[in-house]
C-alpha cells in the first residue's frame, strides 16, 4: 500500500476514533464500540505506515568539509536527523548523578539498557543481543555527551550501529505522518560531526535498505550542488 493510501485511510478512521459517545443509553454502548474499533484500526494503519516509511527510507549521509553546510541546505526537502538522537534521548533519562565526573560503569550501562528496552519496545524492536560491559569501556564521564558517546561506543558494539537506522526509520514515521507525508521515497539526512561514525553506517544501514548514500561535499558547496546531489539519489532509487 502506497503512503498516499494509508494517509487518506488515516484521515478517515481518525475521524470517527476521535469521536465522543453520546449519551444516549440506547447508542452509547453501539458508539463506543464503534470508537474502540477504529482506535484499534487506527494503531495498525500507523504501524503500516512506519513500515512502509521503512521500504521506501533512503539514508543519507553527508561527509567531507561541507558535510554541515549540506545538511543545513538538505533539510529543506528531507527529513533531517542527528545520527546520535538514540543515544542522545537515552543519556537525557539517565541522573547527573551518573555522568557527573564519574566513571563509566556496569550499573549506568544497565540503567541505559533499561530505558532502551522500553524505547525498542516503541521503536519495534522485539530481540537485540544483551549489551555487556567491558573494561575498555570504563572511561570518566564529565557530561552528558560522554555519557553519549559511551552509550554509542557499547551499544554499536553489541547491537550492531544499524539500530541507529531502525530508530530513525521510527522518528521519521512520527514526523512525516504529522505532514502527512506521502512521497515515494522518504530521503533522510543522518548527520554526525563524527567521521568515523558516518563511516561505520555508511555499511551497517545496508542491513535496512540498500539505499545509502554517503555525500562528501566541499566546505564551500552550493544549494545548488546540493540540489543536483538530491536529485541524483532520488533518479537512483525511483
Amino acid at each position: 500500500m502506497e503512503l498516499k493510501d494509508i494517509v487518506k485511510k488515516i484521515d478517515d478512521v481518525k475521524v470517527i476514533a476521535q469521536m465522543t459517545p453520546t449519551q444516549n443509553p440506547r447508542t452509547y454502548n453501539m458508539q463506543l464500540g464503534k470508537i474502540r474499533r477504529a482506535q484499534e484500526d487506527l494503531n495498525l494503519l500507523l504501524e503500516d505506515y512506519r513500515q512502509e516509511v521503512r521500504r521506501k527510507v533512503v539514508f543519507i549521509l553527508p561527509a567531507g568539509a561541507g558535510a554541515e553546510k549540506f545538511t543545513q541546505i538538505a533539510s529543506e526537502g528531507c527529513f533531517s536527523l542527528d545520527a546520535k538522537e538514540l543515544f542522545n534521548k537515552i543519556s537525557d533519562k539517565i541522573s547527573p548523578v551518573l555522568y557527573g565526573n564519574q566513571p563509566f560503569n556496569a550499573s549506568t550501562l544497565d540503567t541505559a539498557m533499561s530505558y532502551f528496552a522500553e524505547l525498542a519496545d516503541t521503536i519495534g524492536i522485539t530481540s537485540y543481543p544483551q549489551v555487556i560491559f567491558k573494561a575498555k569501556y570504563a572511561k570518566k564521564l564529565g557530561s552528558k555527551q560522554d555519557l553519549s558517546e559511551s552509550l554509542k561506543e557499547s551499544m554499536s558494539e553489541s547491537i550492531g550501529s544499524d539500530i541507529v537506522g531502525h530508530y530513525s526509520v521510527h522518528a521519521v514515521a512520527q514526523l512525516a505522518i504529522n505532514e502527512k507525508f506521502a512521497g515515494k521515497v522518504v530521503p533522510v539526512v543522518l548527520h554526525s560531526d563524527d567521521a568515523e561514525f558516518i563511516q561505520q553506517l555508511s555499511e551497517s544501514l545496508k542491513n535496512i535498505t540498500s539505499n545509502v548514500f554517503v555525500i562528501d561535499s566541499k566546505e564551500d558547496v552550493t544549494d545548488k550542488e546540493v540540489e543536483a546531489a538530491l536529485k541524483k539519489i532520488k533518479k537512483a532509487v525511483v
